[in-house]
């Protein structure tokens, strides 16, 4: 969606457009994916030091537990 132009403003801001929205949207998504990804990574290193091989079936119950979330998901949303 084209942005909305109106009468002109002194004011230095203006209105945003969809487009311009949704890409800081997906920017603050992108910076959170990759802040949960350096914990998950830092708490896996963590986790193998302690443990060994026992943490990889923690990180793959983890991983099926997201799998449940997904599939919950989908179905409350009506798989849209």
């Amino acid at each position: 969606m084209p942005p909305v132009f109106g009468p002109v403003s002194p004011s230095p801001t203006r209105l945003w457009s969809c487009a311009e929205a949704s890409a800081t949207a997906q920017g603050y998504l992108a910076v959170a994916l990759g802040l949960a990804m350096a914990a998950a990574m830092g708490v896996s290193g963590v986790l193998y030091a302690r443990w060994g091989s026992f943490a990889y079936v923690t990180m793959a119950l983890l991983a099926a537990a997201g799998g449940v979330f997904a599939l919950a998901a989908r179905r409350l949303t009506g798989g849209t």
